[in-house]
């Protein structure tokens, strides 16, 4: 594994961000196994990183409907 990933892991450790860890060494593994490109992985890993962000974006937005006024 190279030193970018390592470092790339233990931020995302550090982070506590267990999900994202998880998606990135299956990512990395398929990568290593020739079931995907480095075009492929990449996309794989902002396709994640875009439904973790628009799924917090509805929780919030579900939360402030609640608000009242």
């Amino acid at each position: 594994m190279s030193s970018l990933s390592k470092r790339i892991q233990s931020s995302l450790v550090g982070l506590k961000m267990p999900r994202a860890l998880e998606v990135l060494d299956h990512t990395l593994s398929q990568l290593e196994q020739g079931e995907l490109t480095a075009l492929e992985a990449l996309d794989s890993l902002l396709n994640e990183e875009y439904s973790t962000r628009e799924g917090r974006r509805i929780g919030v937005a579900l939360t402030t409907a609640r608000l009242t006024p």
